[in-house]
């Protein structure tokens, strides 16, 4: 009941992610031909794909709508007035918050796949090719990195009431890791920014003259970013435990 009690909770949000990731990606591949040519000087498809996707506007959409999946939980239903139902269960809060997590989560490596789905298929369409391991590697990428998201959302959705003030904080809280992150002390270190990380800029994986993934993943920062994601989730369950909702 709480698995499907998470789902119904979200649906709306997940499909309004997967749709909106679509047809974004949908109108980049169909507007290739033009965009890329008029570009100075003009870029390959790998290049469009990965400045245009990988890189930069989709990416960075998929870190807002992993935000929007992330928010919501008790505090908000407390604030609408509708948290009698889900505090009447017969099962601990921390359970209650583990099994939405344990679903955002996998909504989250859904929509972090879309795009490893759509742009194989279209580029069919439009005559180019991409590599179907190329768009897994990014997936793989999008998702662990989309977990600590996830995760920061959630831990931020407990302390904080409202879906907005919730979305809003994790929001700001973002642009200032972003921020801190590109300080030129830091800047030297790609491997510190969780979204360079997901285009594999100046890491060594990727190779920016191919604009493809030729090495290892980076498997202990993606464990360590995955383990961050975890603990945002268990410290929210914590906050949850002690609150008075009296």
């Amino acid at each position: 009941m709480l698995w499907y009690k998470a789902w119904r909770e979200t649906r709306n949000r997940f499909m309004m992610c997967v749709l909106t990731l679509i047809w974004v990606c949908t109108v980049i591949l169909v507007l290739q031909s033009r965009s890329r040519f008029q570009s100075s000087p003009p870029m390959d498809y790998a290049a469009y794909v990965w400045n245009a996707i990988y890189k930069d506007y989709v990416r960075n959409l998929f870190v807002v709508l992993v935000m929007v999946l992330g928010c919501g939980g008790l505090r908000q239903e407390q604030s609408a007035g509708t948290a009698g139902f889900t505090l009447a269960l017969p099962v601990r809060r921390s359970h209650l918050v583990m099994v939405r997590a344990a679903v955002g989560i996998l909504e989250v490596v859904i929509a972090a796949l879309v795009p490893a789905f759509v742009i194989p298929v279209l580029s069919q369409f439009t005559g180019e090719q991409y590599a179907v391991s190329q768009a897994l590697q990014f997936a793989i990428l999008w998702a662990r990195c989309g977990v600590l998201v996830f995760g920061l959302a959630q831990l931020l959705s407990t302390v904080i009431p409202g879906v907005a003030s919730a979305w809003i904080t994790c929001f700001l809280v973002t642009m200032l890791y972003t921020a801190i992150v590109n300080v030129s002390a830091l800047d030297k270190y790609p491997g510190l920014d969780c979204f360079k990380i997901m285009s594999g800029a100046r890491l060594s994986y990727f190779n920016p003259s191919d604009h493809a993934i030729t090495g290892p993943l980076p498997w202990v920062p993606l464990g360590v970013i995955v383990v961050l994601g975890a603990g945002c989730v268990v410290l929210a369950a914590r906050i949850l435990e002690s609150k008075d909702f009296s």
